[in-house]
C-alpha cells in the first residue's frame, strides 16, 4: 500500500497510468475522460490494492456525506471499468466482493515524475476543471455544509483529525487561486490567475510540517523528523537544492516563522520549552520566552505574537489548552505581555496570525463545543468573532493584500475582509478534495508563492498482552483490527471482556460505533447515526451513547446483538468525552467552568448535573474504577498534564505522577490498582500504568517515533490484554507558484 497520492508520481498498471498529480487516466497511451468522483474512486482502490475496500470506507473516504446510495457508487465504478478496460463479468483489474464492497486485484507500481511532465496550469485537465466547477457551483448555490460535531481543545475527537482524511491534493492551487489576487468586489469568483506550478518540495517518508516561506519567497524552513526528533530545516526553492539542516540539538524543535528580514527563524522548542530564535543561515540559537509556541511576526518585524500554551500534540488541528492565551514580546527580547484574557472569549486562545498593516492579530478560540476565530488588536482592544457560530474554524491566515483570511474547516474555506479588515461576507469553502489533511498555509511577501504541509493520518487498533498478575507486557504488540482507512478510537471492553467497542470518527465529525470480538473477530457497525460512545452497561448486552437526531441529542441505550435502540431522555452535556460509569449511574464529563475545564457528573436516573471539580486550569478526560467510587483524570499544568485521582464522593483530587510531557489516561485493570494512559516522553507517546497504590509506573509499549501517537488504553476485565488507538502521521511540503 502506497502512503499517498499527493507525491509526484503515477500509479501504473498494465497500459494504465493513473496520474495523480494532474488528475488524468491514460490508457494505451489515450487519455479517458473520468468525473471527479470516479476518479477519486480509482485513486482509493489503487491506493489499497489487494485487500478489500468495504462501501462504507468509500463512502467515507471519497462522498464524505452522511447518507449516499449504493447506486452513487456503482455508477462510479462502472465508469472507471469503462475508462480502463475492465468488466464485472470477466474482471481484471476490480474485483467486486458481493455485499462488502471491491478489491483491487492487478499489480501496481509506482513511478516518479519529474518537473517537466509535470502539467502546467493553462492547460488544466478536464478532471481538473470538473472539479473546480463543482466548487465553484456549490458557493454559488449557496449549498449547504453539513454541520461538523465539535472537537475538545486538542485531540480527543480527532483530528483534531480532527482525524480524518480531509484535504488534498488540489488544496494549494485552489486556495491559491481564489485567496492571492486582489479583487474589486469581495466576493467575486472571477478573474482566474495562471498558476504556474503546483510542486513537492519534499519527498520524506515521514513527516514534514510547520512549512514556512522566507520573505523573497525563494526558500522554505520547515520541521521534520529525518533523524528521530523533529528539527527544523531550509531548502531554497530552485532545482538541485539540497535542504540545510538548522538545529540538531535532538530537543523536537516545530513551528519555524520566518522574520520579515528574511534574518532569523523563530521556532518553538517542544522538549526545553518557550520561543527560540536561530539565525536564518545558522547559528546558536537562543531563547526569546520561556513559554508559549505557535510563533507569528509582525510584518514589520519588531514583535512576535503567540500563544501562552505549548504544542502538546501534532496529530490536533487544536493547539491551544482551555486557559491559554496570545501575548505579545518584542523581537529584541524583554518582558512579553498578553493582549487576551482567559476567559474572554471562552476557550483556550491559539494560532496568532497577523494582519499585513498590523493592526489586527486573528487567533483561534478552542472550547468544548466550539472552535472559533477571533481577532483583536496588538494593543488587546476591539476584540471581535470573526466566524460565526455552527461550524469549526481553525489554523488563520491572513492574505498578503489583507482582503481574505483563509482558514481550515474539513477543507479550506476563505473569508472575504474589507479594507479596515471587518468581514465581507460569509466563509466560502475553497477546496475540499480528498487523502489528505491541509495544514500550515504560508505565503510569500509579494503573495506569488503559497505553500502547505499536506499530512495523512493512518491509524488503527492495536493490542499488547499483559500479565494478570504483574501487568506488564506480554510479547509484542499487534494490530487488533485491519483497517487504516478511519481512525478507530475509543475502545471500551464489555463487562465480561468478550467484546470490544469502539468509534469511528470520519472528518472531524462524530462517528459511528463498532463492535469487534475480545480476538479481533466479528466487526460489526452498530449505529449509523452520529453518535458518541459512553460505555457497557451494567447488565445485559447493551451499550449507552449520544445519539445525534435532526430534533436534538439523545441519551440512547443498543442492545448488540439485535441492534434495538432505546431513546432515554434528551441531553445537552458537552459531549466531545463522557464516560459512562461502571454501575450505570452516572456520567462523567467535561466542561467549561469560567476559564478552565473541569469534571462535571450527570445522574442517569435524574437527569441532573452537578460540578465534581474545581480545578484552575484542567482537570478533565475521566476513567472509572471498577468500583465506580474513583475517577482516574487528566490533571494540566503549565504545558504538562498528569495522572490525578478524584474520589467521586468529592475531596480533595491527589496526584499519582510527576513526569514531564502528556499524562492522558484511558483506563484502569480489573483489581483496581493500576491506570493505564497514553504517555508522551520527549514528545514520543507510548502506553504506560501507574499504581495507585504504590505510584509504580510500567512503560508497556516501545514505540520511538515522534510521528507516531498512542491514545485510549482499555484493559479487558479479564485482565490480559489492553486494547489502545495507535496512528502514524505522514506528509510533505508543497508549494503552488502564480503569476
Amino acid at each position: 500500500m502506497f502512503s499517498s497520492t499527493t507525491h509526484l508520481h503515477q500509479f501504473v498498471f498494465d497500459d494504465v497510468i493513473v496520474d495523480c498529480e494532474n488528475f488524468r487516466v491514460q490508457k494505451a497511451g489515450e487519455a479517458r475522460d473520468l468525473t471527479p468522483r470516479a476518479f477519486d474512486v480509482l485513486v482509493f482502490l489503487v491506493e489499497n490494492h489487494g485487500r478489500v475496500v468495504e462501501k462504507q470506507e468509500l463512502f467515507e473516504n471519497v462522498w464524505k456525506e452522511k447518507f449516499v446510495s449504493d447506486n452513487a457508487l456503482t455508477r462510479s465504478i462502472k465508469e472507471v471499468r469503462h475508462a480502463i478496460g475492465d468488466s464485472a463479468e470477466s474482471p481484471r483489474y476490480i474485483e467486486t466482493v458481493p455485499r462488502r464492497g471491491y478489491r483491487f486485484v492487478a499489480s501496481v507500481s509506482m513511478r516518479e515524475i519529474n518537473e517537466k511532465e509535470n502539467i502546467a496550469s493553462t492547460d488544466w485537465p478536464r478532471i481538473h476543471d470538473d472539479a473546480v466547477r463543482r466548487s465553484l457551483e456549490s458557493v454559488e448555490s449557496g449549498k449547504a455544509i453539513e454541520k461538523q460535531q465539535s472537537q475538545p481543545w486538542r485531540r480527543r475527537g480527532f483530528f483534531t483529525w480532527y482525524v480524518g482524511l480531509m484535504a488534498g491534493i488540489v488544496a494549494l492551487s485552489l486556495a491559491a487561486w481564489f485567496i492571492i489576487r486582489p479583487r474589486n468586489k469581495p466576493n467575486s469568483l472571477s478573474n482566474k490567475p495562471i498558476i504556474l506550478k503546483n510542486a513537492q518540495i519534499t519527498t520524506w517518508t515521514g513527516l514534514d510540517l510547520f512549512p514556512s516561506l522566507s520573505p523573497d519567497g525563494n526558500a522554505v524552513a520547515y520541521t521534520s523528523d529525518h533523524t528521530g526528533k523533529f528539527e527544523i530545516y531550509v531548502r531554497a526553492l530552485m532545482p538541485g537544492a539540497r535542504e540545510n539542516q538548522l538545529t540538531s540539538d535532538g530537543q523536537q524543535n516545530l513551528e519555524p516563522s520566518w522574520s520579515p528580514d528574511g534574518k532569523w527563524i523563530a521556532y518553538y522548542s517542544l522538549s526545553r520549552g518557550g520561543i527560540w530564535l536561530v539565525p536564518a543561515g545558522g547559528g546558536v540559537a537562543r531563547q526569546l520566552v520561556p513559554f508559549g509556541s505557535r510563533p507569528a511576526w509582525s510584518r514589520d518585524g519588531s514583535r512576535i505574537a503567540f500563544q501562552s500554551d505549548g504544542l502538546n500534540d501534532i496529530s490536533s488541528i487544536s493547539t491551544a489548552g482551555p486557559t491559554s492565551n496570545i501575548w505579545i514580546i518584542s523581537a529584541r527580547g524583554g518582558d512579553p505581555y498578553p493582549i487576551t484574557q482567559p476567559g474572554n472569549p471562552i476557550g483556550g486562545h491559539g494560532s496568532p496570525s497577523w494582519s499585513p498593516d498590523g493592526n489586527q492579530i486573528a487567533f483561534v478560540t478552542n472550547n468544548i463545543s466550539r472552535s472559533i476565530i477571533w481577532r483583536v488588536s496588538p494593543t488587546g482592544a476591539d476584540l471581535k468573532q470573526i466566524t460565526p457560530d455552527g461550524q469549526d474554524y481553525f489554523d488563520p491566515s491572513y492574505s498578503p493584500d489583507g482582503r481574505n483570511l483563509l482558514v481550515v474547516s474539513g477543507g479550506v474555506w476563505r473569508i472575504p475582509l474589507s479594507e479596515n479588515g471587518e468581514p465581507a461576507g460569509m466563509p466560502e469553502q475553497v477546496a475540499h478534495p480528498a487523502l489528505a489533511q491541509v495544514r500550515n498555509l504560508s505565503f510569500s511577501a509579494d503573495g506569488k508563492r503559497i505553500v502547505s504541509s499536506l499530512m495523512r493520518q493512518k491509524g488503527n487498533l492495536w493490542s499488547v498482552s499483559v500479565s494478570k498478575s504483574s501487568g506488564e507486557r506480554v510479547g509484542s504488540a499487534a494490530t487488533f483490527v485491519e483497517d487504516t482507512s478511519q481512525r478507530k478510537t475509543n475502545p471500551i471492553f464489555s463487562t465480561d471482556g468478550s467484546k470490544v467497542a469502539y468509534s469511528v470518527w470520519i472528518a472531524g465529525a462524530a462517528g459511528s460505533i463498532w463492535t469487534v470480538g475480545a480476538d479481533g473477530s466479528e466487526r460489526t457497525q452498530l449505529t449509523t447515526e452520529q453518535s458518541i460512545l459512553l460505555g457497557w452497561l451494567p447488565y445485559g448486552n447493551q451499550l449507552a451513547s449520544i445519539t445525534f437526531l435532526k430534533d436534538g441529542q439523545f441519551l440512547t441505550t443498543t442492545t448488540v446483538d439485535t441492534g434495538m435502540r432505546k431513546m432515554i431522555r434528551q441531553v445537552t452535556l458537552q459531549y466531545p468525552f463522557c464516560r459512562l460509569s461502571p454501575n450505570g449511574k452516572m456520567i462523567a464529563f467535561n466542561a467549561y467552568g469560567g476559564s478552565s475545564v473541569n469534571l462535571w457528573l450527570y445522574s442517569v436516573e435524574e437527569g441532573t448535573t452537578k460540578q465534581l471539580t474545581f480545578d484552575k486550569e484542567l482537570l478533565g478526560f475521566p476513567a472509572w474504577s471498577p468500583d465506580s467510587k474513583w475517577i482516574a483524570a487528566e490533571m494540566k499544568r503549565n504545558d504538562d498534564t498528569y495522572v490525578a485521582l478524584v474520589p467521586v464522593e468529592g475531596g480533595t483530587p491527589v496526584q499519582l505522577n510527576s513526569d514531564r510531557g502528556q499524562s492522558w489516561t484511558g483506563s484502569w485493570s480489573p483489581d483496581g490498582d493500576k491506570i493505564a494512559f497514553a504517555g508522551s516522553r520527549n514528545g514520543v507517546w507510548n502506553i504506560w500504568w501507574i499504581s495507585r497504590l504504590t505510584r509504580e509506573q510500567k512503560q508497556v509499549t516501545n514505540y520511538t517515533r515522534p510521528n507516531s501517537f498512542v491514545r485510549y488504553p482499555t484493559w479487558s476485565p479479564r485482565g490480559d490484554q489492553i486494547v489502545y488507538e495507535y496512528s502514524e502521521l505522514t506528509g510533505n511540503i508543497w508549494m503552488a507558484e502564480l503569476k
